[in-house]
């Protein structure tokens, strides 16, 4: 099964369609700027890693607007934003590897996808409405989400990067 997914992925990836992906990523990363603006530039929990105690002290210094926006944010544009990024991960990694190869990279980019859902809805929540007691456990369990997360996000970074690497070695043997 997996390999006919991985032919269908190798069939339908297109420069076009890679384009148009990273506009919209591109789009992705303006609205979270203006997001971030009316946060007052704080960083989001999601873009860093957290402890605990720091993550109680960023959410209670919100107002309850501001709780409310990055919330809904989580669940609106933060939910299709790792979408776009693992779609856009898994194209790259499709065109710019042999189908031999990239299978098990692909892996990556699926991870990173997972794990950044999880962790968007679980911070959506804590913004949401206090657990109580929980919030430790919940805390710490996302703090190792994201630990996830950032590590699947850079290896499938790292992977496009020696990709593209490896095609402009390549272009430029070819040509001496």
């Amino acid at each position: 099964m997996s390999d006919n997914i991985f032919r269908w992925l190798g069939k339908t990836v297109t420069c076009r369609k890679l384009a148009i992906l990273s506009v919209l990523w591109v789009l992705c990363v303006a609205a979270f700027q203006v997001r971030s603006w009316y946060l007052s530039d704080q960083s989001t929990p999601d873009a860093k890693l957290y402890a605990p105690s720091d993550l109680r002290k960023l959410l209670e210094g919100w107002s309850l607007n501001q709780r409310r926006l990055y919330a809904i944010s989580e669940v609106t544009l933060d939910l299709v934003f790792p979408l776009i990024h693992g779609f856009l991960f898994s194209g790259l990694i499709v065109k710019l590897f042999s189908e031999e190869h990239y299978a098990w990279k692909l892996l990556f980019p699926s991870l990173y996808v997972v794990t950044d859902l999880v962790e968007n809805i679980t911070y959506a929540s804590l913004a949401t409405f206090d657990p109580g007691i929980r919030f430790w456990m919940i805390a710490n369990a996302v703090y190792w989400i994201t630990c996830l997360k950032f590590a699947c996000f850079s290896i499938s970074a790292l992977l496009v990067c020696c990709g593209l690497l490896w095609k402009f070695w390549n272009c430029c043997r070819n040509r001496i």
